[in-house]
């Protein structure tokens, strides 16, 4: 009984609720405060504090502070909602306007599929020089003979030219030589579309950029931190693909939020056959201690930000409202609205960064802690990868649709 209500009480009054809720609270109840009466308001509220007796202007910061509370506690009540709510699970009065968050979502993760696939076509042409060895590479370009034939006429004077400032020790940019490699990858892939002597000067052209590129350092530098370039660029689009956008269409959420938590929520599926949202309420129960503060930090920051951008954006409302009703001149209040809808989308950018930090610390709890759940759960671990996923898939149909695990879930004897 005593430890259930330190428990309640830790909630109530602990470092989460303080941060997270009853600091986003104040600050709004001071911005309220001064929506409706200005800096004047504010100052006649201290004032009237100062010029009453102690007890007077004790009860009224108590009430004060009560209200803030009991606000603060609705909020942190109602954060799981609220949190939802920024992923997009909206009620069925906004499905027409979740079907406008769907077709831009799509539309923003095609233009990034996009980006990702020049990037990988970039990739490939110092990668054939630098990795492949100048072996016959894919390209869905395709080249005509009559425009190979020009083309290889530009990239063989573009090729002598560059080993004579070579040789002469001037200046040559490193560009020239990656449009050198990317024509000539792109004529060796189109090669069998050519006519036999033409093949045959293709080929010779090949040969010949192969064997300077062997000979002189100072191409296989430049090929090498071309690839390099080409490889950070590459990097950074998967990476903005991967972490921002989920495999399939079908968990498209129509904000980026959503998004990025439905990401999260497939990782565990796609490496060991089970869903976050599955595994999570039963894995929280084994991690260790210093885990769990790490990932209470994050949480905090995440709900933090989540309130901070909700109240920015309630502020908004009433300050334009406000704005609409008070006297054409109130410069002030003219520009408070922006201000906040300013505040409110720095803290949703800020929500977004906390929500991608909290999931790699999840899934960093599942990869080291999933073995030990099966410990706790008396299952035996698995030999493989490959068994261990038939596992999880087993655990998730029993705890979905509640299917007896079959062969591949094999439970401890505990009578040994």
């Amino acid at each position: 009984m005593i430890d259930t209500i330190i428990d309640q009480a830790q909630k109530l009054f602990g470092r989460g609720f303080l941060i997270a809720a009853f600091i986003p609270t104040l600050i709004f109840a001071v911005v309220f405060r001064y929506l409706l009466g200005g800096v004047e308001g504010l100052e006649k509220t201290v004032r009237g504090w100062a010029q009453s007796n102690f007890k007077e202007m004790g009860v009224e910061i108590v009430l004060s502070v009560v209200a803030v509370y009991l606000l603060a506690y609705v909020l942190y009540g109602v954060r799981t909602g609220l949190q939802q709510l920024y992923y997009g699970q909206w009620p069925l009065p906004l499905k027409y306007l979740r079907r406008v968050g769907l077709a831009m979502a799509r539309r923003a993760m095609v233009r990034r599929q996009k980006t990702l696939r020049e990037k990988e076509d970039a990739l490939n042409d110092p990668a054939w020089a630098v990795d492949f060895d100048f072996v016959a590479t894919y390209t869905p370009i395709q080249v005509t003979p009559g425009v190979a034939k020009a083309s290889l006429n530009k990239i063989r004077d573009s090729h002598t030219s560059l080993l004579c400032c070579i040789k002469e020790e001037q200046d040559w940019q490193e560009k020239t030589y990656l449009d050198i490699l990317r024509e000539a990858r792109i004529l060796q892939a189109n090669r069998d579309r050519f006519p036999s002597d033409l093949k045959m000067k293709v080929d010779r052209l090949v040969a010949d950029i192969k064997k300077t590129y062997r000979s002189n350092p100072r191409l296989r530098s430049a090929a090498s931190l071309l690839n390099a370039r080409a490889l950070r660029e590459w990097t950074a689009a998967y990476t903005d693909l991967r972490d921002y956008y989920p495999d399939d269409e079908r968990w498209l959420q129509p904000t980026q939020l959503g998004n990025i938590a439905s990401v999260q929520e497939l990782h565990p599926f796609n490496r060991y056959r089970i869903h976050l949202s599955l595994l999570w309420p039963r894995l929280r129960h084994v991690i260790s201690d210093d885990v769990r503060l790490r990932l209470e930090d994050t949480n905090i920051y995440l709900d933090f930000t989540l309130i901070m951008s909700f109240l920015s954006c309630v502020a908004a409302v009433i300050a334009a409202i406000v704005a609409f009703y008070s006297p054409p001149l109130n410069v002030p209040l003219f520009l408070l609205p922006l201000i906040l809808l300013g505040s409110f989308w720095l803290f949703y950018r800020l929500a977004i960064q906390a929500t991608r930090s909290f999931g790699t610390q999840i899934q960093a709890a599942v990869d080291l802690f999933r073995l030990k759940l099966l410990d706790a759960l008396e299952i035996e671990r698995p030999s493989s990868l490959e068994e261990e996923q038939k596992i999880w898939d087993e655990i998730r149909s029993f705890i979905v649709q509640a299917d007896l695990p079959q062969k591949h879930v094999r439970f401890k004897d505990c009578t040994r």
